[in-house]
């Protein structure tokens, strides 16, 4: 760890590694650099990593969220089909009277 820590030369950089090299700096440390826009730019980059059980969390949610709306797809498939059927069934009449009947 240095006491003071001066910074060049920032082309490929990232956030993690800045991070990294500003906090070998005990008392202050400064960056220098010719283009502003392009450090703020490198630093939004992150070169972050997920751990083994953080991408099995991730995708036992994506299958679970994929189930989800394969089962909202076939609910809504159902829901057509048994929409259709009831449009294509023939109008139910009233029952005929019986010639004896008079009111």
């Amino acid at each position: 760890m240095a006491d003071q820590l001066r910074l060049l030369g920032l082309g490929a950089i990232n956030r993690e590694q800045l991070y990294v090299s500003l906090s070998r700096g005990r008392e202050w440390a400064r960056v220098y650099t010719d283009d502003a826009s392009a450090l703020s730019k490198a630093v939004k980059k992150t070169d972050e990593r997920i751990s083994a059980t953080e991408l099995a969390r991730l995708r036992k949610t994506q299958k679970r969220r994929r189930r989800t709306l394969l089962d909202m797809a076939r609910l809504l498939q159902q829901r057509n089909v048994e929409q259709d059927r009831a449009m294509a069934a023939p109008i139910a009449r009233p029952p005929e009277r019986s010639a004896g009947y008079e009111r």
